[in-house]
């Protein structure tokens, strides 16, 4: 039974350290065998990509004599916690306790790198001072919103602007007469076309003219004039 490291040196942090275990046997009967791993507290042991516990690895072997029957175990070390240095205890026995064999690899496992630690807290200080910023930023947009610096808005009425106003209907006076220009059309006569309340039996009002009749007759009859 051979037992030895495949890597020399100090482990580096976060990976495992590979064990390679030989066995070779020439027993001209069937050899069952088992292969025991024992390391520091907080060591995980696997082999073959499965943990060993305290039952061991089991490895049969069938006659060889004269041609000698081989198998090859490989097995991994990492440190999950507990102390840098320390040794694994391989043993090989058979089932029947008639053969053991033992050895006892050391190994040392390296620190947690510091910059690791530095970079944590440089992130941790890098996240507070967006933070920071995040938090002045939201401030400042919440006072914008609730209007503090903004001048107050004057309520502006609907309509066009007073400059365009309607003027009052400008209407002939009672004592303004018409007087026809060469551009006007001359009047209809009232027979043909007839305007306002129809003109008294006993004529127009004093100082009337029949313009004046179409558009205030009405209301002269009516005493609202």
């Amino acid at each position: 039974t051979e037992a030895g490291l495949m890597q020399q040196g100090t482990v580096p942090h976060g990976t495992s350290a590979p064990v390679q275990i030989n066995l070779t046997s020439t027993s001209t009967l069937n050899e069952n065998t088992v292969v025991y791993l024992e390391g520091e507290s907080g060591w995980q042991l696997t082999c073959n990509k499965m943990l060993v516990n305290e039952s061991g690895v089991a490895l049969d072997f069938t006659p060889g004599h004269i041609n000698p029957q081989s198998a090859n175990l490989r097995c991994e070390v990492l440190r999950m916690n507990g102390p840098q240095e320390g040794t694994i205890a391989v043993t090989v026995a058979t089932e029947d306790g008639f053969l053991t064999a033992s050895h006892t690899l050391s190994l040392m496992f390296a620190p947690e790198p510091e910059e690791s630690t530095m970079g944590g807290v440089a992130v941790l200080v890098g996240g507070g001072g967006f933070l920071a910023i995040l938090g002045l930023t939201v401030l400042v947009l919440r006072r914008r919103a609730t209007g503090e610096d903004e001048a107050p808005l004057t309520h502006q009425p609907a309509g066009p602007p007073a400059s365009n106003v309607d003027q009052p209907k400008t209407v002939p006076s009672i004592d303004e007469t018409v007087q026809p220009t060469a551009q006007q059309p001359e009047a209809a006569p009232l027979a043909a076309v007839q305007r306002g309340p129809p003109i008294p039996e006993g004529g127009l009002p004093a100082g009337w003219t029949e313009e004046q009749w179409q558009y205030y007759g009405q209301q002269y009859l009516d005493g609202t004039l």
